[in-house]
């Protein structure tokens, strides 16, 4: 005993543990300080048959996506480590057999052992359970970090296949205003031909349309654009064979967002970054541990024997035990500069965490208040699309009555298509900030009402 204090005294350890370090974040208040809709989930926004297709490419995508699969990887990695660690605390018994042969000038020597060897450290302090705690911890936080993956990028598929219905539309409206000014065109052409509609009004049109016409490309190159990008995240070779097969749902409802408390425990990677931070402090704490003397058990049992068949023989096998106590008396500083070092990789982790629920709350009340514009913005266009509609009607209707010039139509025409064009926009733009909204919000895709609820 005197010995053991001997050592413990000698080792020059602090004999208080490190705090365990706590992050500091602000007060969350009781309801989001953006204005929100409190509302229940509501899917019917999006007909079956969508919601079925989106679920699939979903599954898919996380079945195939090269990225998501090298972090399956990593986590079952993560995990074999964790039990890596964990076999620290257990004994280890191995067994060895060695052949030497020696040769002098009178003669020849074969000595052949066997031995069975040892060793195990007692973990008196707890060190060891320390070790493979964080190490278990830190496969957690992996796999954390792939769940997190796996939601934004079933947010990213179901924003991709959205965008995808909205170029999609976009084109089909393009179309639309490209078959309007065919059939406009040809009016003007046959009163050109007759005298009765001027040179001007011709040339007008004929530019008008071929300025549609190479927008409609353009347009039909964006689709394709997004179909491709769509296959790579579904890990599909890209064909460009995907296509819509229904047009942009319209009148998006509100989300139901919960209470700013809740985020802490649905965001995986605010769940991530609190496992990194306990397992740091595990750390620091082993690593102050180790500054402590540690004792080990050691032994071995064989033989030696010029044959084979002598090794086995019980009258000739030998046996050892070793018991030690070892504890570090110099050592340049190197274990108290590796305590302070897991001190100050903790205190990382702790400011990381503050960090990662600082910017999940302001991602959560961005999108809110994201949302609350978009929708004016839509009451405001969709009032524009019926007043520029109807203003286009009258300008058509007054010019075959010689009351306006064809630019009057003109300047009618493109104000309707650019407020269709915009409230297709925005329709968009709501649907992918909900999508948006819901993966800040950490509801992870487990069945496809999860991600358009």
């Amino acid at each position: 005993m005197s010995l053991l204090m001997l050592l413990v005294m000698s080792c020059g350890c602090v004999f208080h543990p490190p705090a365990p370090l706590t992050p500091t974040l602000p007060a969350l208040p009781d309801t989001w300080a953006a204005p929100h809709q409190i509302t229940t989930a509501d899917s019917s926004w999006l007909p079956n048959d969508q919601r079925i297709h989106l679920f699939n490419l979903i599954q898919e995508g996380l079945a195939n996506n090269p990225q998501i699969l090298a972090q399956r990887a990593e986590a079952e990695a993560a995990v074999q480590q964790a039990i890596s660690a964990g076999a620290d605390r257990l004994p280890s018994l191995s067994a060895a057999l060695n052949g030497q042969r020696s040769h002098t000038e009178s003669a020849t020597a074969t000595t052949t052992a066997l031995s069975l060897d040892f060793l195990w450290e007692a973990d008196l302090l707890g060190k060891l359970d320390d070790q493979a705690r964080a190490a278990t911890l830190a496969a957690e936080r992996v796999f954390a970090e792939y769940e997190h993956a796996c939601l934004q990028l079933a947010a990213t598929l179901a924003r991709s296949w959205f965008t995808l219905l909205e170029s999609d539309d976009q084109v089909k409206l393009i179309s639309e205003r490209e078959d309007n000014l065919i059939n406009t065109l040809a009016l003007i052409e046959d009163g050109y031909h007759l005298g009765l509609k001027q040179p001007l009004d011709l040339f007008l049109a004929r530019a008008d349309l071929a300025t549609t016409q190479a927008r409609l490309e353009f347009s039909r190159q964006e689709l394709g654009h997004n179909i491709l990008a769509l296959e790579q995240l579904l890990g599909r070779y890209p064909l460009g064979a995907l296509s819509a097969q229904s047009p942009l749902p319209r009148n998006i409802p509100f989300v139901p967002v919960g209470l700013p408390a809740t985020l802490l425990v649905h965001r995986p990677d605010i769940r991530g970054a609190g496992l990194a931070l306990e397992a740091a402090n595990l750390t620091t704490r082993a690593a102050w541990k180790a500054r402590f003397p540690s004792f080990k058990l050691s032994g071995t049992l064989g033989n030696s024997s010029s044959t084979l068949s002598d090794l086995l023989s019980n009258n000739e096998m030998a046996w050892s035990f070793l018991a030690g106590l070892t504890a570090p008396l110099f050592d340049s500083g190197r274990l108290k500069a590796r305590q302070e070092q897991q001190e100050h990789l903790g205190t990382a982790a702790g400011a990381f965490y503050t960090h990662t629920v600082l910017q999940a709350l302001t991602e959560v009340e961005r999108l809110l208040g994201d949302s609350v514009h978009q929708r004016q913005r839509r009451t405001h266009l969709a009032d524009a699309v019926g007043f520029a509609s109807r203003a286009e009607e009258l300008a058509f209707e007054q010019y075959q009555q010689g009351l306006v010039d064809y630019v009057t139509v003109l300047e009618s025409q493109r104000r309707t298509f650019d407020a269709r064009t915009s409230l297709l926009a925005i329709d968009a733009d709501l649907i992918r900030t909900r999508i948006d909204l819901l993966a800040a919000l950490g509801i992870f895709p487990v069945s496809i009402d999860n991600i358009i609820q």
